[in-house]
């Protein structure tokens, strides 16, 4: 019914133009005004550089991996949109596990020089975009992420506690970021976010440092649909 009603609007403007030289201008204007609010969903993916800092966590940025689908809704200049995607993040020891978990004399047979764990995340980031012209979007928003799973691929932790109990499970991220459309279906999207809660999970008593998860993420977007109004 809403679309067989906005198509009939549309026939009786272009009847109008006939017979209205006035018509001619309402035309633009009323297609400019509906198409000014419309919805859209895609894919969305590319790679996530994420840092863990805090005792015994290097500082430094290692490579993952980000794949999702978001879903859009946008008004003139403003937008708003929530997805849902998994990412990966890998993060290094500064010293052998045992060095933290059974003291200096552990360390002397530990033959790992660091310790690798690779965490799985699910995230639903809701992100507010405010677009000045066509091509240019600011973002600011909350990503709410789950530890689905941690691999110690050194199984360096593994003999003390499982990898899987070592951080906590539940995290929130403040992001900020821009995009770039190419075209209204392909565009490029660049991210800041910086974690809110602490993720040790006290397992160690030799490691009482809060850590906290800052990263970066560029991702490409493609848009799979997009439709007008309030009903998909």
């Amino acid at each position: 019914m809403f679309l067989r009603k906005k198509i009939t609007q549309f026939i009786l403007l272009a009847l109008l133009l006939k017979v209205s030289p006035v018509a001619a201008q309402i035309m633009p204007d009323q297609i400019k005004k509906y198409e000014e609010k419309y919805n859209e969903w895609g894919i969305i993916g590319g790679a996530n550089l994420q840092s863990l800092t805090g005792y015994p966590f290097l500082n430094n940025y290692s490579t993952g991996g980000d794949l999702g689908v978001y879903f859009k809704k946008r008004k003139k200049s403003f937008g708003i949109s929530a997805g849902l995607n998994v990412s990966t993040a890998n993060y290094k020891t500064d010293y052998p596990a045992a060095h933290y978990v059974s003291g200096s004399s552990a360390t002397l047979s530990d033959t790992t020089k660091q310790a690798t764990l690779q965490v799985l995340y699910a995230n639903l980031p809701v992100i507010v975009e405010y677009r000045p012209g066509k091509r240019l979007g600011l973002l600011m928003g909350l990503n709410f992420s789950y530890c689905v799973s941690t691999t110690d691929q050194n199984n360096t932790f593994e003999n003390t506690v499982s990898a899987n109990k070592i951080f906590k499970p539940l995290n929130v991220s403040f992001l900020a970021g821009l995009e770039y459309a190419f075209t209204p279906a392909f565009r490029i999207q660049a991210q800041l976010g910086a974690g809110y809660l602490d993720l040790n999970n006290k397992q160690f008593a030799k490691i009482n440092d809060g850590w906290g998860t800052t990263n970066a993420q560029l991702n490409l977007i493609v848009r799979f649909k997009k439709w007008y109004g309030s009903r998909v």
